[in-house]
């Protein structure tokens, strides 16, 4: 089964990896707009599992192609020193048809946002510069085993950087729960 492994650090700005990146000759794969919609039961039975259900609409900021995935992640692996879970994903058509298709199985919407995304490949991995409303930026390394996460966390000068285990829904969550706003499940650009 696929398995995603990644590693994610909050950073105060992209620009010293923007740096690392150009001198390592790292391929610009895309400049992304990316709409993430995630699901729960009305139980709050997959996040209690540490799962998630996510529709992502994703466009090119340059070319504008848009691009619709549903995607479902696992628990994470307990014994990785990476996030490291099942990751099941797959395109859709039609973004709303796929909404209303998890609405009519008893799924509801319970966060969404949209961050942009700068993608990167370099060596077997791929670079993700995000940023999030509210939370800041953030470089997501994925790739297809920790050795391989490592050494190109050690090539942007990261090795030593403290790594975020949580998703950015739940650190929105978690921000949200902080502030005035917790009725607010939606942020966006």
């Amino acid at each position: 089964m696929p398995r995603e492994i990644e590693a994610k650090i909050r950073v105060p700005s992209h620009q010293p990896r923007l740096e690392r990146l150009a001198r390592l000759d790292a391929v610009l794969v895309g400049d992304l707009l990316q709409r993430d919609t995630f699901f729960d039961r009305p139980d709050g039975s997959l996040r209690a599992a540490d799962s998630a259900l996510r529709l992502r609409s994703e466009s090119d900021r340059q070319r504008g192609a848009a691009v619709h995935r549903l995607a479902f992640k696992g628990p994470r692996d307990p014994r990785s020193a990476y996030k490291s879970r099942v990751e099941l994903e797959f395109d859709v058509g039609d973004p709303q048809l796929a909404r209303q298709f998890l609405e009519t199985l008893g799924f509801h919407v319970t966060l969404a946002f949209e961050k942009k995304r700068t993608l990167y490949r370099l060596r077997e991995c791929t670079v993700c510069l995000d940023e999030v409303p509210v939370l800041g930026q953030f470089v997501e390394i994925e790739g297809p085993a920790e050795a391989a996460v490592t050494e190109v966390r050690r090539l942007l000068g990261l090795v030593d950087a403290p790594l975020t285990a949580e998703s950015y829904a739940v650190l929105l969550d978690e921000c949200l729960a902080r502030s005035s706003q917790t009725g607010r499940r939606e942020w966006f650009f």
